[in-house]
């Protein structure tokens, strides 16, 4: 019977053991730590010398651990030099277990179980880290939901409540200067402040939901009526068909944006809008003069005002562009595709007089 490796045997397989379980469960199992640290090549040195020393004292028994080093190479290494490694330990051991007993079977069975070995070590380290990656891949996606979710309230409710307010602040004003002057018509203006201020409410809930659809209609009457109690003179032709619901809320939240700007951003004593519909696509353009110095240029891309306009009209695959055309004038323009043909009818094309309230 042959003599047993001793104490001193056993204490090199422990210590041999210890090493490579050490670092296989905590360095190696980490592919993404591994491919980065400059440390992965002294320890897979380090590995390889405790998977293949310990095999002139133990022989046969110890031909299962090279295994480990043909996975961790394919992980260590770059493409080129990998798989050329992975075949050496694989061929190397075969000529081990010949040497120990040469024996065809035994031979071809240790060098497929080291290869087997070592894609198994290969698979289940890459298994975690795409595992990993999947649980990183979704926090991103919840963090990036939570994000767009907040830019779209955000930006519905500037889009939404943006003009509603300017409109009851401008005919509060209207009504203010109107009251002893022409009382019937203050009273009417008061109906279209609780009017509005009741549409601004309805608002609010449902861009808490969701996006609500805007009729294109009644924006350009809305804006027609605001413009005109501003002062403003107002040009408008709608020349459009049967619009699909989301190129209509679109072209009505620019219009909503457009009036707005007018409001705020001028001095406008006249305003044309044209909304029309021709080869494919409809366009709305909405130009007004008394434009500041510094007019309201599309300012940074932060989900708010033109940008958040900018935002709306590519998602539908248009186009949108604001800008100084004359001195002292101003053009915003949106052209959407349509996707199916529409057949024109006129809907609205009439001027509009001016009006003017006394100061």
């Amino acid at each position: 019977m042959a003599a047993g490796p001793g104490v001193g045997g056993v204490f090199l397989a422990l210590g041999c053991m210890g090493v490579l379980l050490f670092f296989q469960l905590a360095y190696f199992t980490r592919s993404a730590i591994l491919l980065t640290s400059r440390w992965r090549i002294p320890i897979f040195l380090l590995k390889a010398v405790c998977a293949f020393a310990p095999l002139f004292v133990f022989h046969q028994t110890w031909v299962g651990m090279p295994g480990f080093i043909a996975g961790d190479a394919l992980l260590v290494l770059d493409s080129t030099w990998c798989w050329t490694l992975f075949t050496g330990v694989v061929v190397a051991m075969g000529g081990m277990q010949w040497s120990f007993t040469p024996d065809l079977p035994d031979t071809a069975y240790t060098a497929i179980s080291t290869a087997l070995t070592g894609l198994i070590v290969y698979g289940l380290i890459r298994l975690t880290d795409m595992v990993a990656e999947v649980h990183r891949t979704r926090t991103a996606l919840a963090e990036m939901a939570v994000a767009q979710e907040r830019l779209r309230f955000a930006r519905d409710l500037h889009d939404l409540l943006g003009y509603s307010l300017s409109a009851i602040s401008l005919k509060s004003e209207l009504t203010r200067r109107l009251i002893g002057h022409d009382d019937a018509r203050a009273v009417a203006e008061v109906s279209d402040i609780i009017e509005i201020s009741r549409q601004a409410l309805a608002d609010v809930r449902d861009v808490a939901s969701q996006y609500r659809d805007l009729s294109l209609v009644a924006e350009t009457r809305s804006a027609r009526s605001v413009l005109d109690a501003a002062g403003i003179e107002v040009s408008m032709a709608v020349v459009h068909g049967s619009l699909p619901d989301r190129v209509g809320t679109v072209l009505a939240t620019v219009l909503r944006e457009g009036v707005t700007n007018v409001l705020g951003h001028s001095k406008a004593e006249h305003c044309e809008i044209t909304i029309r519909q021709e080869s494919g696509t409809v366009l709305i353009t909405i130009v007004n003069d008394g434009a500041q110095p510094e007019p309201a240029a599309l300012p940074a891309r932060h989900g708010l005002g033109l940008a958040s306009l900018t935002t709306r009209v590519e998602a539908l695959g248009g186009r949108l562009t604001a800008g100084l055309t004359d001195p002292g004038h101003f053009r915003l323009q949106a052209e959407i595709p349509l996707h199916k043909p529409m057949f024109p009818k006129q809907q609205a094309q009439a001027p509009e007089g001016r009006r003017r309230i006394a100061q």
